[in-house]
């Protein structure tokens, strides 16, 4: 059965049947009916009474199912209002869910194009894997020849620095040499300065006192030697008086 049978169903009207006192329809039936029933007058009665409380129950039968498609009519039409609204509220969780559909795709497409740009970054790396593999065997090797050449160099700094500071250490020991000599060559020549100075001293007094000396034999040779001129004048008088 469907909704639009039951939300229009056909028009049934029911028409609860007549029963006379007797029992008698009140149906129009021919002569020869009526010919029959008063031949088999009490028989008829019987029946037509079974037939009439036949039909009444039939008609109360037909009125209950009346009375529930009438209700089912009712639940269908509350059930389709609620199918209808379920409708609008699934056509709307529908476009909702389209959009996120459309926004979950977008994002999909782009995080699977960073997945295609990741992989071929991949694959680039696994193809230069080999020069990769070269590089770190050649950087490898470098490093080992520099850290021999590094060690090398550090044995040759450590002797030279050995070698230095065994030069420095006999350095030391003969600057300290030198400078007791030195000490003991300036207390030499201290001692030597002292007693020169003493001598200059001793000198300067004897030269004082040879240049007092000197003084008193020059004046004393002056007077001499107007002695002599006074002599010499005197006797060349004489001289010429004889």
């Amino acid at each position: 059965m469907s909704v639009d049978s039951l939300v229009h169903p056909p028009s049934v009207d029911f028409v609860k049947p007549e029963v006379m006192r007797g029992g008698v329809l009140p149906t129009c039936r021919s002569d020869d009916q009526v010919n029959t029933m008063s031949a088999f007058r009490p028989f008829t009665a019987v029946r037509d009474e079974v037939q009439d409380k036949s039909l009444v129950a039939r008609y109360e039968l037909l009125m209950e199912r009346k009375l529930r498609l009438n209700m089912t009519l009712k639940s269908t039409r509350k059930h389709k209002r609620q199918c209808e609204l379920a409708s609008e509220n699934l056509e709307e969780l529908i476009k909702n869910k389209s959009h996120q559909i459309t926004q979950v795709t977008a994002e999909y497409r782009g995080k699977l194009d960073d997945f295609y740009h990741v992989r071929a970054q991949i694959h680039g790396f696994t193809c230069r894997e080999g020069d990769i593999q070269k590089s770190i065997s050649r950087i490898a090797e470098e490093n080992k020849r520099l850290s021999e050449s590094l060690e090398k160099r550090k044995r040759g700094y450590m002797a030279s620095y050995l070698r230095l500071t065994n030069q420095l250490s006999n350095d030391h020991e003969l600057i300290k040499g030198l400078r007791e000599e030195q000490d003991c060559r300036t207390a030499e020549l201290r001692d030597e300065f002292c007693l020169l100075e003493a001598k200059l001293k001793k000198s300067q007094v004897q030269v004082s006192s040879l240049e007092s000396n000197l003084q008193s034999k020059s004046q004393q040779c002056e007077e001499m030697g107007k002695l002599c001129d006074e002599l010499f004048s005197s006797v060349e008088l004489n001289n010429s008086s004889t």
